[in-house]
């Protein structure tokens, strides 16, 4: 976002991770900063979450300064925020389309719309910056002057930048800076709420503004009780497992997006919906944008759904049972949309011939999953025949399948007779009642054909060590339908496979991912926990430890053995997936 306009004199000394707060501590000569980015999730208790708290795209960036001297020194705060930096609808010369910028003080509660676009666009986003101290100023125009504006007064001239222009023409953005006054022995904070949101998906404004804002305290003391929870299940497992769930939670949180039908008075309660954002596969395996709920997204995140609120999940699938093309197939679908025009306009994908086993075993798996661990089968049982014609294709086309894509992501091109999709489809047979017969014989055949599982295709020529997580799908079901020796054999497999990063999908290729490594040490260690003394932890950690260049954010899809990250599958939601064991336990 350009260049700095000083330099950084302040010294870092401490940087902390939880699932809801990154934590930084720097020294600024005689003055001590904490810095602390809030994510607020509200997940506590018996799992009667807060879904507005969790639904408000809101974040929280707090500044404390206290003296180290014992000294007062007068201290200052300072934040922007640029076109580029926010969520901003621009058209194709990168003109902004739109950008409302609204402060929000606790005198009046009134936002101050700060700039619009003059071409008078439709409301898609709107950011928020607000404060809620005396002390504040403001100022909006190109990133050098505002900067240099600080550095020299340590205050903002309240001003509006009407020059409406490209966001890369010196960078527009909007300022504020906050006197904190004379800082001594007492620390002093300052709070900054960032977020966006939409309309018609979503209706925010003030009220929402106002709520963020005066919410913070509470939303901090749900946060905190949420990562220590996480924390405390995850480091039972390993310290190394608890830091990878701690750095993959907010990135999975921020793929989903909770809505509600209607507002006010007006709105349905009981018709929630949750979407997930993704990049799915192509028929040539390469990433596509603008996909919306894949099936494998949501799949992946099933384990962080199941341990914070299985009741998300059903929000989830309710979209595509609703889905209309859903009735219309015998099979599921492998996502609700391509493209989407403020969630109205809906393009089917036209070619789902390569994704129909994956998604359909996906799907029944989920839906048993989730009405097992909330307890409610009303899902279920209002879309009972759909779930029947699902197990009817799986019956004619789950142990023997033509080229199918699954989210195995090092796959270009369809593979036909895989053993763990032939696996998953099995499993999903088991829950049906109807499926039972097949689901039993198939596995027998599946155990001979695939060498207990050993093999990443019946016809391959020899043993290939795999990731053979469709044995996750058996235990998170509390089904035991696998036998033993299966398990045994994958343990054997995971020992002899293991990298320097990771487990790879399978010999022939380095590629590997995170979630799928944790869906399949989490099945393995469940009744066994020997695997656990090889420290099956630590080459995952490694990965995430490692400096991932050109990726902001975690990658899920990495090299195992050089640990470089995969371009396009950084910030994506799939890394929910290291919630495998905290689902399970």
């Amino acid at each position: 976002m350009g260049g700095r306009s000083a330099d950084n004199d302040t010294v870092q000394t401490q940087a902390q991770y939880t699932p809801t707060r990154t934590i930084i501590n720097s020294r600024a000569g005689p003055v001590d900063l904490v810095i602390t980015f809030l994510s607020a999730l509200d997940l506590t208790g018996e799992k009667t979450n807060d879904l507005v708290r969790l639904s408000l795209p809101f974040s929280y960036l707090s500044v404390s300064a206290v003296s180290n001297d014992g000294g007062s020194h007068a201290v200052s705060v300072y934040a922007d925020i640029s076109g580029v930096g926010s969520v901003i609808s621009q058209d194709k010369s990168g003109r902004l389309l739109l950008l409302v910028l609204e402060w929000i003080t606790s005198d009046t509660g009134d936002p101050a719309v700060w700039s619009t676009d003059a071409n008078g666009a439709f409301s898609f986003t709107k950011c928020h910056f607000e404060t809620l101290t005396s002390g504040t100023t403001w100022q909006t125009g190109a990133e050098t002057p505002i900067r240099d504006t600080f550095l020299r007064s340590g205050t903002l001239r309240n001003t509006i930048d009407t020059d409406f222009r490209p966001v890369n023409d010196t960078w527009p953005i909007m300022a504020i800076a906050q006197d904190l006054g004379e800082v001594a022995t007492q620390a002093q904070v300052v709070t900054f709420t960032v977020g966006h949101s939409r309309d018609p998906a979503v209706k925010y404004f003030s009220e929402a503004g106002s709520l963020c804002g005066l919410e913070y305290d509470n939303a901090r003391t749900a946060s905190v009780e949420f990562d220590n929870r996480v924390q405390n299940d995850a480091a039972r497992y390993s310290p190394d497992y608890a830091s990878v769930v701690a750095l993959a939670t907010r990135q999975a949180f921020a793929s989903i997006e909770i809505a509600l039908n209607g507002t006010g008075p007006a709105a349905d309660l009981q018709d929630i919906k949750l979407f997930t954002k993704d990049a799915a596969a192509d028929n040539t395996g390469s990433s596509r944008d603008g996909v919306l709920s894949s099936v494998d997204s949501l799949y992946s995140i099933m384990p962080m759904l199941i341990y914070t609120n299985p009741n998300l999940g059903n929000y989830a699938l309710a979209s595509f049972f609703e889905y209309p093309q859903t009735r219309a197939e015998s099979y599921a679908l492998h996502d609700l949309v391509r493209y989407v025009q403020c969630l109205t306009m809906l393009y089917a994908i036209a070619d789902r011939s390569t994704t129909r086993v994956p998604a359909t075993a996906n799907m029944i798996i989920m839906t048993y999953a989730f009405m097992r661990y909330t307890g409610d089968a009303k899902l279920a049982a209002k879309h009972y025949y759909t779930l029947k014609a699902w197990a009817d294709y799986l019956v004619s086309n789950a142990l023997v399948h033509s080229d199918q894509l699954t989210g195995d992501w090092f796959m270009t091109t369809g593979v036909s007779n895989q053993t763990n999709l032939a696996l998953k489809g099995l499993i999903a047979l088991k829950m049906n009642e109807d499926g039972q017969d097949a689901a039993k014989s198939g596995l027998e055949q599946w155990m001979e054909l695939s060498k207990l599982g050993t093999k990443f295709r019946y016809e391959s020529s020899s043993e290939q060590p795999q990731l053979l997580h469709g044995l996750y799908a058996d235990k998170i079901l509390g089904l035991n339908f696998v036998p033993e020796s299966v398990y045994a054999a994958q343990r054997t497999q995971w020992a002899t496979g293991t990298k320097s990063f990771g487990v790879p999908f399978n010999e022939q290729y380095s590629i590997t991912n995170i979630p799928w490594q944790y869906f399949t040490l989490a099945a393995m260690i469940t009744g066994d926990t020997s695997l656990l003394n090889s420290a099956p932890f630590v080459p995952i950690k490694n990965f995430t430890s490692k400096a991932q260049d050109n990726i902001y954010g975690l990658a899920d899809v990495y090299d195992s053995i050089t640990g470089i990250a995969s371009p396009g599958y950084g910030l994506r939601g799939n890394v929910g997936g290291s919630y495998a064991l905290l689902a399970l336990g």
